[in-house]
């Protein structure tokens, strides 16, 4: 998806939301964080229509960051081999060590957080 689909999407939906304090929809940031990392936050500010606290908040956590509880490693060498998974984001890394059969929870539990 492009900044400039991404844009038009921002316009239907300003023209057709019921309140002017309408909360913008979950679906449409999940697009802005698909691009996020491809353009500075100036120009997806400018061309959104957003202020860089919204996108800042955004994209810093206010519906894209969750706990995701993982096995202690005492657990990990009981359920057998550990995966790893890095994920990496404006300089931070964030690692998952967990045993292969709770892998796939952490992997579902983060899906729901990241763009498509």
């Amino acid at each position: 998806m492009t900044l400039t689909e991404i844009q038009s999407n921002f316009k239907v939906w300003r023209e057709n939301r019921r309140h002017p304090k309408e909360r913008i929809p979950q679906e449409l940031w999940q697009q802005v964080a698909s691009v996020y990392s491809s353009y500075p936050p100036s120009v997806i500010c400018r061309e959104l229509g957003l202020s860089g606290q919204q996108l800042k908040a955004a994209m810093q956590g206010d519906g894209f960051a969750s706990f995701v509880p993982t096995p202690t490693p005492s657990t990990a060498r009981e359920e057998g081999p550990v995966c790893e998974l890095s994920l990496e984001r404006l300089g931070a890394r964030l690692t998952v060590k967990a045993p292969m059969s709770a892998f796939e929870i952490v992997l579902s539990k983060l899906a729901g957080h990241m763009p498509c």
